[in-house]
């Protein structure tokens, strides 16, 4: 099924380059524009289609009809498998065959592709249709440690640029409470470890706060200083100068707020002004630089979880200042702003839970740590906004506890701090295996 976006054809251009496999460097040479311009609109395509990663661009692109199956691949037939129901799992499979002259080689590439859908069909029959959360006994186990944070860190803000991935201010042990500090996690270069690296502080220490990437910048807004206190500033940092500066002020102060980002423009949902949760949308446009109002939730909540998935905004969770709250609710901006409900209810969470990390990856949504209505962990969850089912996924070796931050890159779920914890643990949400296409 083609969907409709509003992708120019230039990035519809990219988007098929993109999926036979080619570097920035080779679709600037071939459609003579620099490779920073690829960049530009490598990230506009990400936005518009709600993903966070070239590969996960090629898998929606494929999987909506937005490019041809025939466009995709090079040398390689590419079956991806994703953690998901077998009902909703109709991977993309990539695939792109040279001129072939000759029955034989016809039959030798459909053999090839019947081989890789054997395979996807196999897997969705076997142990992925009992949920028993274990990988395929020919595939390495699914979490697996990565460089630790300097130290314990929680209710950060965290998000992805140029497959680096940054943290922003947080809780931190006593005295200070909460940091101003800044870490990005960046290669060495080949074979060398990742390491942590400080960049420049935001200005201001700040917790339970996050990070939205738009263009080449991050905004933060709000965010709680040590005291409790709130903040309405905004707050907007350029990774590539390594520095700050200040946007429009927040209409109000608020902190432990749910911020999702869809079409250029950042939504925040509910949160904590000092006093109470709260009900609340709000909406910035980076273009007019301004603040305008959106239709607030049905109820308050602090500390929920927000994601973007194909012109969805989905808010699960929360606090309310009473009790964890069970609450998947879908905001649709479109609707919004023609006048219509903009709400609707989902499947609700198997429980209440709150202060959780959530990314959304090739169309689901994943949510890891935070805190159950009764006081303990909460379960690793998926959510599948198409079936609207909520299932649980391995939990990760060592336990994030509240507030950590979870981030989508590539193939992986990167799992960072939590309460009184330095952890780092990535989880493989997506295989994908290669078979070579016979000439």
């Amino acid at each position: 099924m083609v969907i409709q976006t509003d992708l120019t054809e230039r990035e519809l251009e990219i988007l098929r380059h993109l999926a036979t496999g080619a570097s920035n460097k080779q679709i600037a040479q071939t459609l003579k524009i620099s490779p920073n311009t690829v960049k530009v609109h490598l990230r506009n395509i990400f936005e518009k289609i709600g993903v966070l990663s070239r590969t996960e661009a090629v898998m929606v692109a494929l999987r909506t009809g937005l490019i041809p199956a025939e466009g995709a691949g090079n040398e390689e037939s590419v079956a991806t498998i994703s953690d998901a129901p077998a009902e909703d799992n109709k991977q993309p499979m990539a695939k792109k065959w040279p001129h072939l002259a000759g029955n034989k080689r016809w039959l030798l590439a459909g053999a090839s592709v019947l081989l890789v859908l054997a395979v996807v069909l196999a897997w969705q029959l076997s142990g992925r249709a009992a949920r028993d959360n274990t990988a395929p006994a020919d595939l390495p186990a699914r979490w697996q440690a990565e460089p630790r944070l300097p130290a314990p860190r929680a209710a950060m803000a965290a998000a992805v640029y140029e497959g680096q991935l940054y943290l922003f201010g947080g809780l931190v042990a006593p005295p200070e409470g909460v940091t101003a500090s800044v870490l990005s996690l960046a290669s060495q270069g080949a074979g060398a470890a990742a390491t942590w690296q400080a960049r420049a502080p935001m200005p201001a220490p700040l917790g339970y706060i996050q990070a939205a990437l738009i263009g080449e910048k991050f905004y933060v807004p709000g965010g709680c200083a040590a005291s409790g206190t709130p903040t309405g500033q905004l707050e907007i940092y350029d990774p590539r100068l390594d520095s700050w500066a200040a946007g429009p002020p927040m209409p109000q102060a608020e902190c432990g707020y749910a911020m999702a980002v869809l079409e250029g423009h950042i939504y925040l949902f509910g949160g904590w002004d000092g006093k109470a949760a709260l009900a609340g949308t709000w909406i910035y446009d980076p273009l007019s630089k301004s603040w305008s109002k959106g239709s607030p939730m049905a109820a308050p909540a602090s500390y929920a979880s927000a994601q973007a998935v194909e012109g969805q905004i989905f808010i699960m969770g929360g606090y309310d200042g009473k009790q964890a709250l069970s609450a998947n609710r879908v905001y649709y901006p479109s609707r919004d702003q023609a006048g219509e409900a903009a709400w609707e209810e989902k499947s609700p969470l198997p429980a209440g839970q709150y202060g959780m990390g959530s990314a959304s990856l090739a169309g689901a949504i994943y949510l890891a740590g935070g805190v159950a209505g009764n006081g303990r962990p909460a379960a690793a969850l998926e959510y599948l906004p198409r079936s609207d089912q909520w299932v649980t996924f391995e939990a990760p070796p060592e336990s994030a506890g509240a507030f950590p931050a979870l981030l989508a890159l590539d193939t992986r779920l990167h799992l960072l701090g939590g309460k009184a914890s330095a952890s780092h643990q990535s989880y493989q949400a997506i295989y994908t295996i290669l078979f070579p296409v016979v000439h």
